[in-house]
């Protein structure tokens, strides 16, 4: 006779962000995937949004940032679009990156950059940005990975 284990992923993640300070990321786990999650600067909002398009693979790209409190936060998958490898954040200016780089999410396996948002840079192989997952806020300070506020009731 054969059994087979079920694994029950999660239906949805709780977090505490009030603790996460402007410029910080964190990684989580939801349905068996790494999430970024990360408080921009009020510069850094000010920067992603004013970054030329054409520097995007995605020229119609949005950036997908929710207010929480005075800043903006980005609840995204930290999975690469090109072969689901595990980008790392690089999140200060140059560095080890370079003198034109901005900060943002770096994929060391294939050389995918992605800016702050998750969106993907052209010339990347990635095809597109990084996912953004279904999310809702409960209130200022918790996030809820696997609900859309679509979905709440």
């Amino acid at each position: 006779m054969i059994t087979r284990t079920r694994y029950i992923r999660d239906s949805y993640k709780e977090l505490d962000i009030s603790e996460l300070p402007p410029g910080e990321v964190v990684q989580t786990s939801w349905n068996g995937e790494v999430i970024f999650i990360r408080r921009l600067t009020v510069t850094e909002v000010k920067d992603t949004n004013a970054l030329p398009n054409t520097t995007l693979l995605d020229k119609e790209s949005v950036v997908t940032l929710s207010d929480a409190g005075n800043s903006s936060v980005l609840v995204c998958s930290a999975i690469c679009t090109h072969l689901g490898c595990s980008p790392s954040p690089k999140l200060k200016d140059g560095g080890d990156m370079g003198s034109k780089w901005e900060g943002g999410f770096f994929c060391p396996c294939h050389g995918s950059k992605f800016d702050l948002a998750g969106r993907v840079y052209k010339g990347s192989p990635a095809p597109t940005n990084l996912v953004i997952p279904p999310y809702r806020y409960r209130d200022d300070k918790t996030i809820i990975i696997g609900e859309s506020d679509s979905e709440k009731g």
